[in-house]
């Protein structure tokens, strides 16, 4: 195999195992595995949450415990992925997707459960 074709080669397999990795991030999630979970992220990696800059594996996991008992259950599916690659050791990229979840927040009015808070994040690309 000539060094153009292992390199396409080594592209697709690692551009596969980024994916693998979305979607392990979403069943770990959805299975509350914070400690599989953590571990999906390097040591010095950043967690870029609305309101909450998280740096390494501590904080990561210290929001995880806080954040996902908020919610009764989640359901993550993943739509579509790009993948960039910078050069051999380093990916960049854009995941779409949706969550359904449902948070233990709720009224009832005549009888009927009534939504009572609802709250919308919306993940907008950085300036």
């Amino acid at each position: 195999m000539d060094g153009s074709l292992t390199r396409r080669i080594a592209a697709l397999e690692a551009r596969n195992d980024i994916v693998d990795l979305i979607v392990a991030y979403f069943e770990r999630v959805d299975a509350r595995d914070i400690e599989g979970l953590v571990e999906l992220f390097a040591p010095a990696a950043e967690l870029l949450a609305p309101g909450h800059p998280l740096r390494g594996h501590a904080e990561i996991r210290a929001f995880y415990t806080w954040r996902l008992p908020q919610f009764e259950f989640t359901n993550h599916y993943p739509h579509a992925e790009t993948v960039i690659f910078e050069d051999e050791n380093l990916a960049r990229g854009t995941i779409t997707g949706h969550a359904e979840h449902l948070q233990p927040r709720r009224a009832t009015l005549s009888g009927q459960i009534r939504a009572n808070r609802r709250p919308l994040v919306f993940l907008l690309p950085e300036d």
